[in-house]
């Protein structure tokens, strides 16, 4: 999964390992966590 955060930044979240809708949900939660850690300054 590709998160655009900017007009000119992205990053890329990854998911291996199991197959089905409880990777993409994992990794739409990965992809939360590091927008709030980027909001936060982090």
């Amino acid at each position: 999964m590709t998160v655009g955060i900017s007009d000119t930044l992205t990053f890329t979240v990854l998911e291996q390992g199991r197959l089905g809708v409880k990777s993409c949900e994992r990794a739409k939660q990965v992809a939360s966590m590091v927008i709030q850690t980027i909001k936060a300054g982090g």
